[in-house]
């Protein structure tokens, strides 16, 4: 799916929600009037009708009450869940409460397109937040691009939904911290486990299906690999926005500085590093 195509389901999307949240809003009004409704007549039952009569009336009247006001969560999650996934409603869709497992497997040669496709729309909708429109088109190519040599090395990982990438990620046992293969005019030398650390690089996950658990179910998988690689230490150059993903793996902060970049631009990372428990 390209960038256009996205934004424009995006933008179908919420005028979906806009339609849809009207109605719920006057339902709500009403259920609201309603309650209040009954309340005023059971004061009136209260006051108006035998003594006999009251108990039982009250309670059938509190009864279908109970049934009325409890079925308002319910009602609530429900509705909200189906905003928030019309929401992202990108020809995918994402449960928003249901846990996910993810089996990452190795990227092939083939998934490349779906790669360059995969990798500007997840930087342009979730790096937006930390970064200019500026800095991310700039980034697009020398930072966040493609780098054949982990799909070459067996290092590189995806995910897939109804056989569509959603996200991708990988490690490194070169000495290339970010960026892609197609500008780089040095061969990427390999690194030595006894003496070097392994790079954590290039994840990339879909924006309909951001934290879903695709990026720890990855870098799970990294990490293992590496821990077989022999690797004592670990290595990550971050975006802004991939920095909590790491420091839930317990890797810590040691550098923040900017990549230099076209147009007098940069762009702040997070170098952050962990040591691996070797088995």
């Amino acid at each position: 799916m390209t960038r256009e195509q996205f934004i424009s389901q995006k933008k179908d999307s919420e005028r979906r929600i806009v339609r849809r949240v009207v109605p719920v809003g006057i339902i709500y009004s009403v259920r609201v009037a309603s309650a209040f409704a009954g309340m005023v007549l059971a004061v009136l039952l209260w006051r108006f009708f035998p003594t006999g009569a009251r108990t039982t009336i009250l309670i059938e009247f509190g009864f279908c009450v109970l049934l009325f006001v409890g079925s308002f969560p319910a009602e609530r999650d429900s509705i909200f869940n189906d905003l928030h996934c019309s929401r992202w409603n990108c020809a995918m869709t994402a449960p928003t409460r249901i846990p996910m497992s993810w089996t990452p497997r190795l990227a092939r040669e083939d998934d490349i397109p779906a790669l360059e496709e995969l990798i500007p729309l997840s930087v342009r909708t979730l790096q937006a937040p930390y970064y200019s429109q500026g800095q991310m088109e700039a980034a697009l190519g020398p930072v966040f691009a493609v780098d054949r040599n982990l799909i070459r090395d067996a290092t590189y990982f995806v995910v897939e939904h109804d056989g569509q990438i959603v996200g991708c990620g990988g490690w490194s046992k070169r000495r290339s911290l970010y960026g892609g293969d197609q500008g780089r005019v040095e061969q990427d030398a390999e690194l030595d486990p006894e003496r070097d650390a392994a790079r954590v690089r290039a994840f990339f996950v879909h924006p309909a299906w951001a934290r879903c658990g695709i990026g720890r179910s990855i870098m799970a998988a990294c990490e293992r690999a590496i821990v077989e690689a022999r690797f004592h230490r670990v290595e990550i150059v971050a975006t802004l926005a991939g920095e909590p993903l790491y420091a839930a793996f317990a890797y810590t902060v040691v550098e923040r500085y900017e990549i230099a970049m076209a147009g007098g631009l940069s762009l702040p990372v997070v170098r952050m590093t962990k040591r691996m428990e070797l088995v």
